[in-house]
């Protein structure tokens, strides 16, 4: 196992101008990233344009589904329990933004063996290598706290200065960009719904995944050991306890600039000061959406999540959220990933 680099040593290119204007839609790039998250401009290109070493490791999500925890979980694991950086995007490449950030995927950089990337990449935009042996872990989350979350987390950016709005937010993350096309949390979902049984893919539920913690890091252990490589399933393996620990919601608040995105939300060249509001990403994750959501917007996401997801998974229109997850619980026997 490489430890990671320290982030003292740097791999910089020239930042790119966050605040220039795209010159095909003439919208400036900030704008773009509130309504695409970070699919915008040369750094998303080359995000899509990388082409991966055999053995990378590349965590995904939607936003606001769980990232941060699921990441350390696997940094963790790949490092033996490094927690010498500043903070995680100065060793787990966001390969959407490093190119923004100056950074440059190369033999050199990111440091870990495996190296480990984090994304928020849909399966068809993520990159992939013919016959490699890269593999993918991927978390989805309930689309109802996702829009919840999401809405605080933006808030800052999206409503500088005037009232936020819910609704916008809201119609926004369940018809963007349109009723007839897949809205990019559905189809987010979908597309890597679609590979459950691809065996370099590991499918993880954001819920369950809180609720056995030890489990999903079994899982994610057997699912990223080798022939060269073997990460311990043992729960009294002094390895697997540090990554326990590690990976908690308590040591994560404790420890919480090293999950912090100070490198974007400062770094970038031109980022507006409502950057500086946004709140911390180290939240219980457990909070209610009732004050958000009656009864008639959780009926229409159900009905775009059977439409997108459910079809996607051939259940049909009418599945649900659990109905979804229920065959995603099943896929793990397959891959020999039950405990």
């Amino acid at each position: 196992m490489a430890m990671a680099n320290t982030g003292d040593e740097t791999h910089n290119a020239e930042p790119h101008d966050f605040m220039s204007f795209d010159e095909q839609s003439g919208v400036p790039l900030f704008t773009q990233l509130t309504i695409n998250f970070m699919k915008t401009g040369p750094s998303y290109e080359t995000a899509l344009a990388y082409v991966p070493r055999d053995n990378d490791v590349f965590v995904t999500t939607y936003a606001r589904s769980g990232t941060t925890m699921i990441l350390q979980t696997v940094y963790q694991m790949v490092t033996g329990g490094d927690m010498n950086f500043k903070e995680m995007n100065e060793v787990v490449p966001w390969i959407e933004v490093c190119s923004m950030l100056g950074q440059k995927l190369n033999d050199d950089f990111p440091k870990t063996n495996p190296r480990v990337f984090k994304t928020h990449l849909s399966f068809d935009e993520i990159p992939k290598r013919v016959g490699g042996q890269q593999k993918y872990i991927y978390m989805y989350r309930n689309p109802e706290d996702v829009v919840v979350s999401y809405f605080h987390f933006i808030t800052p950016i999206l409503y500088a200065g005037r009232e936020p709005d819910f609704e916008d937010t809201f119609n926004g993350f369940l018809y963007q960009p349109s009723e007839d096309e897949s809205p990019n949390y559905f189809r987010n979902v979908a597309s890597w719904l679609e590979h459950l049984n691809d065996p370099n893919v590991l499918v993880l539920i954001y819920e369950d995944t809180r609720k056995d913690r030890e489990l999903t890091l079994k899982r994610i252990a057997k699912f990223l050991s080798t022939s060269e490589h073997e990460y311990p399933t043992n729960p009294q393996d002094p390895l697997f306890e540090m990554v326990m620990e590690r990976s908690s919601f308590e040591y994560m608040k404790k420890h919480e600039s090293h999950f912090g995105d100070r490198m974007i939300h400062v770094d970038l060249k031109g980022m507006p000061k409502a950057w500086y509001n946004m709140p911390q990403k180290i939240r219980t994750g457990a909070g209610s959406n009732d004050h958000y959501l009656n009864d008639s917007k959780r009926e229409q996401i159900r009905k775009v999540w059977g439409k997108w997801v459910g079809s996607a998974l051939g259940l049909g229109e009418e599945a649900t959220y659990e109905d979804v997850n229920n065959v995603v619980r099943k896929s793990f026997a397959a891959k020999g990933l039950e405990f």
